[in-house]
């Protein structure tokens, strides 16, 4: 085994390490697959620019002052005149070798004077970024075209000077023979400053992958037939020298394992009795502990005794209950001696504790307590609310019973035994009460009493007409709600009653007269309504449209009623308006006039009344509801004249610079124009106005002199002469 186990962890480790050599070789080569492209790169790219700048320095000079006056100025000869073309040549020949038919090479730009130079769309980018960036020199990264690996390199190209603009500015500043060569479209209309054109460099990787690749797998084969070498050897080696050992440290081996089983199984017991005491304590939604006997010094505990101040290795009561000397309520002496558990309920620090010991073994106890403070709380808060309860039945003004399903009757108030004469104990159940209360139709009622445990709100019984115990019928009107269960399970209802006998022989008499009381009722809402539309709207057409469809509500049959009124020279109708025969109309008087008229018609005929199918007290509706609405416009019509007139007032006040005010003595309330405001200064309604707010504008020296002339007016009952006085204003300055 321990052969096998070291020949498995150094294969895996000589494996490990294989693969690390592996990689970083295979990323060695390929980082120099990509350098040793990048220095090609750059050579090209040197290259072509030694061949601008010879064309450029030397050439195109020296052939510029051999040919200086023989030349037209349209003259052009790309061969030796253009060393972009001359470049582009020279690269056609350059990749004829079939060693550099991959290298590419192009000076590229957007709208090239030549289509072979024109810029694809990630040149184009890169020219459009040169022209965005000032900073940006140059890119490089490794793309794919056709399949294949390319480094690609792109750096920024010439940047449009004003010697170049002869070529490039417009068509017909170039010459003549450059245009017929390349047309009057293409690498015009640049502009000086801008970068035009990238030069763009691809260098192939697939040889130098293919041969990383080819390297890879060589070292790999050389890698893994050492390895196979080496795990023979270690074999042949562990045979014959190691396993001899191995076997007589087996067996010390075995020994030591069992004994250390042993001591593992006896540490992890206690481990898990010790975990296991925890998790109890941890669990417990109290106070827990476990203590000596001996002591009371606290062994464990859960993290809310430990809230509480409890320590472990620290006496219960010095830490938790912070004494010197144990609780005098404890009960673990009682614990010690009976070996029994123990229990109180008590009270200790405002605190009401469920307090429990319970003993473990001999050497051990545990003591744990539940916070009841809220339950006792709530125990006596519950305890007030039933007395209080009990006590609202008992005293109720109404008759009331508690009562069970099995139909037992649990309690009947004052109320109940004053009105019926019956006294609880002659009444125990519902049995007996329905048979004295309801006689033969006692089955009846018992079964409706018990179809309200099924329910889950109040129920409104009705009206019961229940016998006395000295044989008066009353009318009571009951109503039942469900009030739960009682602690043996049973469900609980109370039921109510209100003694409407009185009512109901005052409802026999009144039903008499119900019926003409609706009719008044329907009139007095008709007018009613009108003065609601009187007071809602201030318009009279608004009023007039409201109350043609309002007014067939008061009539006896309102369905098949239908209206018209004619005022203020327009005509209103009802909704499905018919004129008929059956007519009852009346006259508008405004203002001891004739104004307008009401009409109202039955679409179908009605029974004959008073004047044809009308009513008498219809005739009486009809004229009251004219004179009120004739009313109404008068008052409608003085409000609108009473307005403008004051509104005239306020204008000529204040082109006059005039004001005036009103002093309700008894209620101390006072008006002032909107012109007092403004002889005073201020803003108009900037503060209620009142006698005090007058006085406190008057001249300090004038304010003793006006008050008295007040005061002298209200003594005499005499109006107040004319006075003259200064007031204040806000702004300090004083007006006569």
């Amino acid at each position: 085994s321990i052969s096998v186990y070291f020949s498995i962890y150094f294969a895996l480790t000589f494996i490990v390490a294989s693969i690390v050599i592996v990689a970083i070789v295979n990323r060695s080569m390929r980082n120099e697959a990509l350098s040793d492209a990048r220095e090609k790169a750059n050579v090209i790219l040197e290259r072509n620019l030694a061949t601008h700048h010879y064309f450029s320095q030397e050439l195109k000079p020296k052939l510029f002052d051999t040919f200086a006056g023989s030349q037209s100025p349209d003259y052009f000869e790309p061969t030796w005149m253009s060393s972009t073309y001359a470049i582009r040549q020279i690269d056609k020949y350059f990749n004829s070798n079939s060693e550099y038919s991959n290298y590419y090479y192009k000076e590229c730009a957007v709208n090239a004077r030549s289509p072979q130079n024109e810029a694809d769309d990630y040149e184009r980018a890169f020219i459009e970024e040169l022209n965005k960036d000032p900073d940006l020199r140059q890119r490089s990264e490794i793309r794919e075209f056709d399949g294949q690996a390319y480094f690609v390199s792109l750096h920024r190209g010439e940047r449009m000077e004003q010697s170049c603009l002869r070529c490039h500015s417009t068509p017909d500043k170039a010459p003549g023979d450059l245009v017929k060569q390349y047309g009057d479209q293409r690498s015009f209309n640049r502009s000086d400053g801008n970068i035009v054109s990238a030069i763009s460099v691809r260098i192939p990787l697939a040889n130098a992958y293919a041969a990383t690749r080819a390297t890879t797998i060589k070292l790999s084969a050389l890698l893994l037939a050492i390895l196979s070498l080496m795990l023979t050897a270690i074999y042949i080696f562990t045979k014959k020298t190691v396993m001899l050992r191995a076997s007589k440290l087996e067996d010390l081996n075995q020994q030591l394992v069992a004994e250390i089983s042993e001591r593992k199984e006896a540490e992890a017991k206690a481990e898990r009795d010790a975990r296991l005491t925890q998790i109890l304590l941890d669990s417990m939604p109290c106070v827990a502990m476990l203590l000596s006997p001996k002591t009371r010094k606290i062994a464990a505990l859960n993290e809310t005794a430990y809230k509480a101040g409890a320590r472990v290795g620290q006496t219960c009561f010095g830490s938790w209950a912070r004494h010197d000397e144990h609780c005098p309520f404890c009960m673990a002496p009682e614990l010690w001696e009976s070996g029994v558990a123990q229990h109180i309920e008590v009270e200790f620090g405002g605190v009401f504790w469920d307090a429990h010991w319970l003993p473990i073994s001999d050497d051990l106890y545990m003591h744990y307590a539940f916070d009841i403070t809220d339950r006792k709380q709530t125990e006596n808060a519950l305890f007030q609310s039933e007395e209080r309860f009990r006590r609202a039945i008992v005293d109720s003004p109404f008759p009331t019973m508690l009562h069970a399903e099995d139909g037992e009757i649990l309690q009947i108030n004052r109320v109940w035994t004053k009105l019926t004469g019956y006294e609880p104990e002659e009444i125990p159940t519902l049995s007996a009460w329905t048979e004295r209360a309801y006689g033969e139709r006692k089955d009846v009622v018992k079964s409706r009493i018990d179809n309200i445990f099924d329910c889950d709100t109040t129920v409104e019984e009705g009206e019961y007409v229940i016998s006395s115990k000295d044989g008066r019928m009353l009318t009571w009107d009951f109503s039942s709600a469900p009030l739960g269960t009682l602690p043996d399970g049973r469900r609980l209802v109370i039921s109510m009653a209100t003694d409407v006998s009185e009512r109901k022989q005052a409802e026999n008499a009144l039903q008499v007269k119900t019926h003409d009381l609706g009719e008044r009722v329907k009139e007095l809402n008709c007018l009613y309504g009108l003065s609601k539309l009187v007071d809602r709207y201030d318009s009279l057409e608004d009023i007039l449209r409201e109350l043609v469809e309002m007014i067939a509500s008061g009539w006896q049959y309102p369905e098949v009623t239908c209206c018209k009124i004619n005022a203020l020279g327009n005509e209103y109708k009802s909704s499905g308006f018919e004129h008929t025969e059956w007519k009852q109309s009346a006259t508008i008087i405004v203002n001891d006039q004739a104004s307008g008229s009401i009409e109202v018609f039955y679409k179908r005929q009605c029974p004959q009344a008073y004047e044809g199918p009308f009513l008498k007290e219809e005739r009486e509706l009809i004229n009251a509801i004219t004179e009120l609405l004739g009313r109404t416009i008068s008052h409608k019509q003085a409000n609108e004249a009473l307005i403008e007139s004051e509104k005239s007032l306020a204008m000529a006040q204040r082109i006059t610079h005039l004001g005036n005010w009103d002093w309700d003595i008894q209620r101390n309330e006072m008006y002032w124009s909107d012109e007092v405001y403004r002889i005073f200064g201020v803003e108009v309604q900037a503060f209620p106005p009142s006698y005090d707010a007058f006085l406190s504008t008057v001249h300090p020296d004038d304010r003793e002199f006006v008050e008295e002339s007040v005061n002298k007016a209200l003594d005499e009952r005499k109006p107040v002469s004319s006075i003259d006085h200064r007031i204040v204003l806000p702004d300090g300055s004083e007006r006569m």
